[in-house]
């Protein structure tokens, strides 16, 4: 009787395993994706001439060796005026990840500049009175 019983557990619970490593691997592959994206959305937004390509290229360099599960990735940046977006999407067979990243671009050094030349003016307006 024991032997009937664990003929059929074993395998039920190699099913369940097999099971949760595949989704902590699709868990894992989608977050490596979502990170890169962030991080390649970043890097557009803070240059002040980003081109679409070598923030593709970039984005394939950041995951390059670090996916466990997806065999196919797809990655494409648009660059607005106002925003860099970066959509990707993953997959191996049936199971498909896809999503979006967008941020806002900065212009760090003309809003410093800016700033400045408030703070110069006001200290003009100061120092008259």
């Amino acid at each position: 009787m024991k032997t009937i019983e664990a003929a059929v557990i074993v395998p039920i619970v190699l099913l369940i395993f097999g099971v949760l490593l595949h989704i902590l691997f699709y868990w894992h592959d989608k977050n490596i994706l979502l990170s890169t994206a962030h991080e390649t959305a970043a890097l557009g937004s803070s240059e002040s001439e980003p081109a679409e390509l070598e923030l593709e290229y970039y984005f394939f360099d950041r995951m390059e060796g670090k996916l466990l599960l997806f065999d196919r990735v797809e990655c494409v940046v648009h660059i607005e005026e106002d925003q860099v977006t970066v959509q990707w999407d993953g997959s191996k067979g049936k199971m498909v990840a896809e999503g979006e990243y967008s941020i806002s671009r900065t212009c760090t050094e003309a809003y410093i500049r800016e700033i400045r030349k408030l703070e110069k003016i006001g200290e003009g307006i100061v120092k008259k009175d």
